[in-house]
């Protein structure tokens, strides 16, 4: 077994997504993970405006890549104090190496590369929850997802289509930072790397 610690200009990431395809063949929809387990997307989840992803990898005694974490940074407020922030992403363990310990051990190399201040979290599902108590995260809440129908907003003028976000959004998110109130600052170069980016135009 080796373990590599490694970033988003330094990872291949052809075997990364062939990892995640191999590890949750049968586990998910393929077609709904066609768009997402491709070199492509993690290139721009792992190189946005708060800089480079970290990515802890395992190998077998072959050579094979076989576990692995990631952690993308952020900035987290708390009324008008900043810190560094790292959100835990794309778990995955191959089959053949599942029961080993893999996830945790990925966690831990992660863990060690953080300065002290920085915090590491994430959304875990119901797979990954249990592993991440094991590691010593606490969990806080439980996120509800809305979704519904948006109605027409042809008759409310304030509501215009951008294709940037600007200083308006710096503006927002100063104002919803509040203290006690720990979230990701959705600065505009946040929002427009999440959803206005060239490499992944998925949203108006």
């Amino acid at each position: 077994m080796k373990i590599e610690l490694l970033t988003a200009s330094t990872v291949d990431l052809d075997e990364l997504g062939r990892l995640q395809r191999e590890s949750f063949l049968g586990v998910a929809d393929p077609d709904q993970l066609a768009g997402v387990q491709t070199p492509e997307y993690y290139r721009w989840k792992y190189t946005q405006a708060g800089g480079e992803a970290r990515i802890a990898q395992i190998r077998n005694d072959n050579g094979e890549l076989v576990a692995m974490n990631s952690a993308f940074p952020v900035t987290l407020t708390n009324g008008d104090k900043t810190t560094r922030g790292w959100q835990s992403c794309d778990t995955a363990t191959h089959p053949s190496a599942r029961g080993r310990g893999y996830f945790l051990k990925c966690l831990n190399a992660l863990k060690e590369t953080f300065d002290e201040g920085e915090v590491f979290f994430g959304y875990p599902n119901a797979n990954s929850a249990h592993g991440f108590t094991k590691f010593g995260w606490q969990r806080i809440s439980t996120l509800q997802i809305f979704a519904g129908i948006i109605p027409p907003f042809s008759a409310l003028p304030k509501i215009r289509r951008i294709d940037r976000f600007g200083p308006e959004q710096d503006d927002l998110a100063a104002r919803l930072a509040a203290p006690g109130r720990i979230m990701i600052q959705r600065s505009a170069a946040y929002m427009n790397d999440r959803y206005c980016s060239p490499q992944r135009p998925l949203y108006t």
